[in-house]
């Protein structure tokens, strides 16, 4: 948050000040200016304020969010002030390095499916070609009035030409028989 990396930053300072202030300490000791407790005192400042800096680095550090890949942030349910959950989401980032296809077959023909199936992809805006994919993931859930389950294909071609989420339809090629 904006607060905290304000604090941080005043926090940081105070830590450079303690610094300042026990190398200055120690100095005057050498030459017997201050007594040997002056320098303790100056130092147990100095530990404190990084202790101060150490909680508060960590304190930001949990404040961060990080996709485990990169991508582009394409919505943003989460407003400021609200609790973060596991069940919440945050925010949708899309892996534009990986393109899919999502689409959802009627629950008796998803029974059917296989992750690691292939399938044939043919985009609306490009009907004249067709594009390969593999189902990586299957919906555990029916979604509620429609009976449909949905089902992601990742897109073995078309990198950098067709964007995930694009409108087309799917082709679906039988499993393999096991032998």
């Amino acid at each position: 948050s904006r607060e905290l990396q304000i604090k941080l930053k005043a926090t940081a300072a105070k830590v450079q000040q303690a610094r300042a202030d026990v190398e200055r300490v120690r100095q005057l000791r050498k030459q017997n200016g201050v007594a040997e407790a002056e320098v303790a005192i100056a130092e147990a400042g100095l530990g404190g304020a990084e202790a101060e800096l150490n909680l508060l680095e960590h304190r930001l550090q949990q404040t961060k969010v990080a996709a485990p890949f990169n991508g582009v942030v394409t919505d943003v349910p989460a407003v400021p002030g609200m609790m973060a959950r596991p069940e919440k989401e945050l925010a949708t980032v899309v892996d534009l390095s990986k393109p899919y296809f999502e689409f959802e077959p009627r629950y008796g023909i998803a029974t059917q499916l296989r992750v690691g199936q292939r399938v044939t992809v043919t985009i609306f805006s490009y009907p004249r070609r067709n594009y390969s994919a593999t189902i990586s993931f299957i919906s555990p859930t029916i979604r509620p009035g429609s009976q449909t389950v949905l089902v992601r294909a990742d897109l073995t071609d078309g990198r950098g030409e067709v964007p995930s989420g694009i409108e087309g339809r799917v082709q679906l090629q039988p499993p393999k028989q096991r032998e």
